[in-house]
């Protein structure tokens, strides 16, 4: 018995990933170290004299230009959502009520916004770079989590620093919970080197343990979220580890931050807490607490009622605040200039409803073109497969946390959207190029092999090898 092969079989070349260009790799390099500095605000503390977002920022949008590959994001639904609210907010300046502002905020916030946006799908090639991207968003992050913990300092029984967008607890909050799935994604990858899951596991737990100490409500819902959302993909086993895991981290709350824990329970009992506060301290903190609660469901309301008044273009992107102490002061009202603390609304009263459909759209289409991604590489048995699932499973938890939280916050001229939505279409690319790979090889014919049975002499039949 033999076995021989067949005559070679014609095949067609297997589908490849594209091989970035030097400088569109140096490009890509420096867009990751744009998200490290962008995701954990060092730079608003210290050394901001260096002027690293922009340096970086500006080196990746070289390569990208020079490559070709600054405009490819345009070219999807996402890209056309993003295209289209860029054309809103910038319609949105002469009708403003506050031309000066709004022209400030769209030239030094969203246009910067925007490239971020551009860059983040223009740089990615291949599969590998789109998670070592993703990675230094929880990078980033992880840092944010130790300077607000080596800086913070208690206010009203919430953890919180003295410079930047981390003197606000809910931007902190925020910002862990966003960086929390990508810190996830490297400790269970089983590749990594031991020291970067290691690093990983370090500082998802410093963000875990910073993020309670904000006490933000909505962080807390937003991880909760989070939670249930790896709840019901993981195993039986997995399971009863997350709930006891659970059970420990909320009787550590309750032990070591009482008041935390109580601010936390206003979510759910209101001013009958008021009664059970201990100390004068503890009750004006929770006094606190619920007066944020009721200013915040009076912004919404005020932000509602000028969305009805201006439903096109709003009162202009900043305004929301000038406009609404214009009003308070012609009743006697002290004049706050607060602004929405819903990111939704911000967009409706200060750009218009159309703007708010094209914001939310990029969110939903983000979600729609990750899952799926997801869906298809569920189904496949192998290691890259499952790679890529656990990858898009990240980006859509982190997408998820987006927009919960910004239910509870205004940030809708940042980039961490755009940065995300730019990933997001990023990864659609290069998993869906890496899968049809998988499926190349899946589909070709194996070499077929056959048996010949060669005449023995004596007794014994048994078989010997003859080569044709």
């Amino acid at each position: 018995m033999i076995a021989s092969a067949s005559p070679a079989i014609s095949r067609k070349p297997a589908p490849r990933e594209t091989e970035p260009s030097p400088l569109l790799r140096l490009g890509f390099k420096s867009f990751c170290a744009f998200c490290i500095a962008n995701f954990s605000r060092i730079f608003e503390i210290k050394f901001a004299f260096l002027h690293v977002p922009l340096l970086t920022s500006f080196v990746a949008l070289i390569g990208a230009a020079a490559d070709g590959r600054l405009f490819t994001t345009l070219k999807t639904r996402i890209g056309a959502a993003m295209m289209l609210l860029t054309c809103m907010y910038a319609i949105n300046i002469p009708f403003s009520s506050w031309r000066g502002q709004s022209l400030h905020i769209f030239t030094d916030e969203w246009m910067k916004s925007f490239t971020a946006f551009l860059l983040a799908g223009a740089v990615v090639v291949t599969f590998q770079e789109c998670r070592t991207a993703l990675n230094s968003i929880g990078w980033g992050a992880g840092i944010a989590s130790l300077i607000t913990l080596y800086l913070g300092r208690g206010s009203s029984g919430r953890l919180q620093t003295a410079h930047g967008t981390l003197s606000n607890s809910n931007e902190i909050a925020f910002l862990l919970l966003l960086g929390l799935p990508f810190l996830a994604l490297m400790v269970l990858d089983k590749d990594a080197a031991k020291l970067k899951r290691m690093l990983a596991f370090f500082f998802a737990v410093s963000s875990l343990y910073a993020l309670v100490r904000t006490g933000s409500r909505a962080g807390l819902l937003g991880l909760a979220i989070l939670g249930l959302m790896t709840f019901f993909r993981v195993s039986v086993p997995a399971k009863l580890a997350m709930i006891v895991a659970a059970g420990v981290l909320a009787a550590g709350v309750v032990v070591v931050m009482p008041g935390v824990a109580k601010r936390y329970a206003t979510m759910f009992r209101g001013s009958s807490e008021m009664s059970q506060a201990t100390s004068a301290e503890e009750a004006h903190e929770l006094d606190m607490a619920i007066n944020s609660t009721q200013g915040r469901r009076q912004l919404l309301v005020n932000s509602i009622k000028l969305t009805l008044q201006h439903p096109i273009t709003g009162v202009g992107m900043g305004a929301f605040g000038a406009v609404m102490a214009e009003h308070e002061i012609s009743e006697g009202q002290h004049a706050g200039f607060q602004g929405t603390h819903n990111t939704y609304t911000q967009i409706s009263s200060e750009a218009g409803i159309p703007a708010l459909l094209c914001f939310v759209c990029i969110i939903l289409f983000s979600m729609l073109d990750l899952r799926a991604v997801y869906k298809r590489a569920r189904g496949k048995v192998t290691k890259v497969g499952k790679q890529i699932a656990d990858v898009s499973f990240a980006l859509i938890a982190s997408l998820v946390a987006y927009a919960v939280c910004v239910a509870f916050d205004f940030v809708a001229y940042n980039p961490t959207l755009p940065i995300l939505a730019g990933f997001a279409i990023a990864l659609s690319a290069v998993a869906q190029n890496a899968l049809d790979a998988a499926d190349y090889a899946e589909s070709q014919p194996q070499p077929a092999t056959r048996t010949i049975l060669m005449p023995m002499r004596g007794r014994s039949a048994m078989a010997q090898p003859r080569f044709r």
